[in-house]
């Protein structure tokens, strides 16, 4: 993620994920979702000791999440099927 987003974190992430965990591990371990832990960071007014965890979450959960792909794939291998079926009938 680091050097993906290299524009976006520095090369702090690391030790500031580190620290983040031995600061708020009680915490975080409630949390359920990563909304949860952004909460956390929030709550406990921690953003600014950890901007890049603050903004490595939020890349986090803006990130798209789909699969349409894989549905499109099945969508045509039923319609092959389909077909396939129908021409093995009439034929």
């Amino acid at each position: 993620m680091r050097k993906k987003y290299s524009n976006d974190t520095s090369s702090d992430l690391y030790r500031q994920l580190l620290a983040f965990r031995v600061c708020a591990g009680a915490f975080v371990q409630k949390a359920t979702e990563p909304q949860d832990v952004l909460n956390v960071i929030i709550s406990l007014e921690m953003s600014l000791c950890f901007p890049d965890v603050v903004t490595a979450y939020t890349i986090f959960l803006t990130l798209p999440v789909s699969v349409a792909n894989n549905e499109r794939s099945f969508s045509k291998l039923m319609l092959l099927k389909d077909i396939s079926v129908s021409s093995y009938i009439s034929g």
